[in-house]
């Protein structure tokens, strides 16, 4: 776009407003030292250790003093300090010398400076009263802050990139007593970013561009003491921009050059997926841009010196575009997964746990025909005995404990004194037919209606130890139930003194090995609690123990 079409614009549309904007502008900085008796300035574009505005307090002797400046115009003046002048525009940084013992030391009278230049002598050591007097309308009367007072130039010189200066002062005739050290360097090394511009309303692109054009008009043709300034200008880092929002970026023209572009630039990020580098004569312009979008923008000169300016951007995301949606459904998804995967877990432990259940009937119908088959050789052996009496009174028991476990037979667990009910009446029946003594020992802490038991579990302990232990020694065979707890264990022995049998043999074993395999079915279907059979057996008698492990956890 060339400078007439621009005045064009910013005719017909100079009433447009600004949008949302940002220039760069930084006042012409200075170094200020403030001695007893006087005050110089230097004056240029330039970087020194000093925080600006902030007094470096100094005193005799004084160190040399080192500047790096990037104006090709550089100026020190002077003027002699009393109660009747003062520096009415003070901006940059300040050496200061305030110590009574320098109160005295600088007689403005006889001041004298020496300038060297490239180190050859450009003008030797005169008085600083006898240099080139003019007004510098930021020294003012103090009576007077409108009239200026009178200035005199140690320094009003041009220098080229590399030039040095040394300025030096003295009393007169005596050694130097402040020295400064002026060099000036290239400050071209990036692009400088004068303008930036964010606009985010309907306006036409002729209009929008004519909303950046009016914004830096102040500063398209002024461009001599800017170009002069180190650095990239406005820095835009992780900057958020409006989505849907257009941009302009403008860029200091380089007086120098000649060239219609002087700039490439490329974006990078959102819709620009093509990444070439496009030429500019220093004003960049953006389209609308996407939500939830980060851009970079990279600009460099064309002919390759200098370094890269970048410069990053994002925009806001939609709703569901932001971080707390994303959580939110991962979190359902989450949430889903697990209710599904318990869901699922639930109904297999459900199956398998149907399964486990057939499975334990199946066990316990095949109790029924063993118990069955036993009672009827009681029975049986009482007939052959004429004991027709007993016979009758192990029938009706009989019947009574068979209904018993019929009815109980689909349960999983019956209460440990119903268990206990059946168990006696069990033992009573037995008794008719061998004659042994019996005695059932409960212990206190143990509460039998609140505490379920697998029904009928014991019953083939109890079998075994009345046919293979008891069986031959009638009225002195004693039959001992033991249940008491331990920790949290309870404990249900059955314990005989008979002469023993081997649990390991079929024939003495078969009610064992039903009872071992209800045991572990039911070990497969409950993981906290856990039964447990542990049967010792000699010529002394037998020991039959069943752990129910972690029953008593509720006590």
């Amino acid at each position: 776009m060339n400078k007439g079409m621009f005045l064009v614009l910013l005719v017909l549309l100079f009433s447009v407003p600004t949008a949302n904007a940002q220039l760069y502008f930084r006042e012409k900085s200075s170094q200020h030292f403030m001695l007893p008796g006087f005050q110089m300035t230097l004056s240029n574009n330039f970087e020194s250790a000093h925080h600006p505005y902030s007094p470096v307090y100094i005193a005799l002797p004084f160190k040399d003093e080192y500047f790096t400046v990037y104006g090709e115009h550089l100026i020190l003046s002077a003027f002699k300090r009393d109660s009747l002048i003062q520096l009415a525009n003070f901006q940059g940084g300040l050496f200061r010398d305030s110590s009574l013992q320098d109160s005295n030391a600088f007689p403005f009278a006889a001041l004298q400076a020496r300038v060297v230049r490239n180190g050859a002598v450009l003008r030797d050591w005169q008085y600083i009263s006898n240099m080139t007097s003019f007004e510098d309308r930021a020294v003012t009367y103090t009576a007077n802050p409108r009239k200026p007072a009178p200035s005199y130039w140690l320094v009003n010189d041009t220098l080229a990139i590399g030039d040095s200066i040394l300025i030096e002062l003295r009393k007169k005739n005596e050694q130097p007593f402040l020295r400064l050290h002026a060099k000036r360097e290239n400050a071209h090394t990036q692009p400088f970013m004068m303008s930036y511009l964010s606009d985010s309303s309907t306006s036409t692109e002729l209009s929008f561009i004519s909303k950046q054009l009016l914004y830096s008009l102040n500063r398209v043709y002024d461009t001599r003491f800017y170009s002069d300034w180190p650095g990239g200008g406005l820095q835009l880092r992780n900057a958020r921009v409006s989505a849907n929002s257009r941009l302009a970026f403008y860029f200091r023209e380089e007086t120098s050059h000649t060239m219609d572009s002087i700039y490439s630039y490329r974006i990078l990020g959102g819709q620009y997926k093509d990444t070439a580098w496009q030429k500019t004569d220093g004003l960049i312009l953006m389209a609308s841009l996407l939500h939830n979008a980060d851009y970079t923008l990279e600009v460099k000169y064309a002919d390759g010196h200098g370094q890269l300016s970048t410069y990053t951007f994002n925009t806001p995301p939609l709703w569901y575009q932001t971080s707390w949606f994303k959580i939110i459904i991962f979190a359902l998804a989450v949430a889903i997964l697990l209710l599904l995967f318990f869901v699922s877990r639930a109904r297999k432990n459900k199956r398998k746990m149907k399964y486990l259940q057939l499975e334990m009937q199946a066990l316990h119908a095949q109790m029924n025909p063993h118990f069955l088959f036993n009672a009827l050789g009681s029975i049986q052996g009482l007939m052959n005995d004429q004991q027709t009496a007993k016979a009758n009174k192990y029938l009706t028991g009989f019947a009574t404990l068979l209904r018993s476990a019929v009815s109980q037979g689909s349960k999983a667990f019956v209460p440990l004194s119903v268990e206990l009910k059946n168990l006696d009446n069990y033992i009573e029946l037995e008794r008719l037919r061998f004659g042994f003594r019996y005695e059932l020992e409960v212990s206190p802490a143990i509460q039998t209606d609140q505490i379920d038991v697998p029904p009928l579990l014991a019953q083939p302990l109890i079998e075994n130890a009345a046919k293979h232990g008891l069986s031959g020694k009638r009225e002195n065979g004693m039959l001992r139930i033991h249940i008491t707890k331990e920790n949290a264990d309870l404990l249900f022995l059955v314990i005989d003194d008979g002469n023993g049998f081997d649990p390991d043999k079929p024939a003495n074993g078969h009610g064992i090995r039903l009872t071992q395999a209800r045991i572990a079915l039911f070990n497969r279907m409950y993981k906290y609690r856990k039964i447990l059979l542990e049967i010792s057996s000699s010529s002394n008698g037998t020991r039959c123990c069943l752990r129910f492990k972690n029953w008593m956890d509720n006590d």
